[in-house]
């Protein structure tokens, strides 16, 4: 928005885009834990229609340009990790896993500078146009996938089964069962979950579940 007395408040979406085509992070704890950065820009216009009149009926008084900062970064429980990630793992965890059993997800930062003007055309028309610039932030996560996915989930599951916590278990064997239906070839593990989530169902008196199992 522009403030002031002629001020204005319209939603006007930038595009940004990034100037490094890639960020790489070597294989190393320390460098997996450390944020990455490009640069990021953007601008975008449109027409906001005719200015109202001065109350002495001159010409319209355009808004003042305006500039403001604005930051953000994404808490790491918020990263979509995907239908196919299983837990979470640490940095450590995961650089003694093999690369097939991880896989990276990423945690957003930005921290922008937007500058907003306005400006009359002959015809009368005002634009209102919008400069966006600032630092896209990257950090990398990780999180278990393929067989390692499947028996951490089917341990968790087994242990909530035995700890009486009947709807976490069934929740950690239909995670198991969806990253399962996803490997080739079949795993072992595919057999344990699917019993335990049928033993799950007959002891919640569902048998008609468990029969499916």
């Amino acid at each position: 928005g522009l403030s002031g007395k002629s001020g204005m408040h319209v939603v006007l979406r930038v595009g940004l885009a990034a100037e490094a085509d890639s960020l790489r992070w070597a294989r190393t704890a320390e460098a997996l834990t450390t944020w990455a950065s490009t640069r990021v820009s953007g601008a975008e216009e449109c027409d906001v229609g005719r200015l109202p009149p001065r109350s002495n009926g001159g010409s319209p008084r355009i808004p003042k340009p305006g500039v403001c900062q604005h930051t953000w970064s994404q808490a790491e429980e918020a990263v979509a990790r995907g239908p196919v990630c299983g837990a979470g793992v640490s940095t450590a965890e995961a650089l003694a896993l093999e690369p097939c059993s991880v896989r990276a997800v990423f945690r957003c930062g930005l921290a922008l500078r937007v500058r907003a003007t306005c400006s009359l055309r002959a015809t009368g028309q005002a634009t209102l146009r919008v400069e966006v610039e600032g630092e896209l932030s990257l950090l990398p996560c990780f999180c278990l996938v393929g067989k390692e996915a499947v028996v951490n989930l089917y341990k968790a599951a087994r242990a909530n089964y035995c700890a009486g916590a009947d709807l976490k278990a069934i929740e950690a064997c239909e995670r198991a069962l969806t990253i399962a239906d996803a490997v080739d070839p079949r795993l072992k593990e595919l057999g344990d979950t699917l019993n335990l989530l049928g033993a799950l169902h007959l002891r919640r008196k569902t048998p008609g579940l468990a029969v499916k199992c």
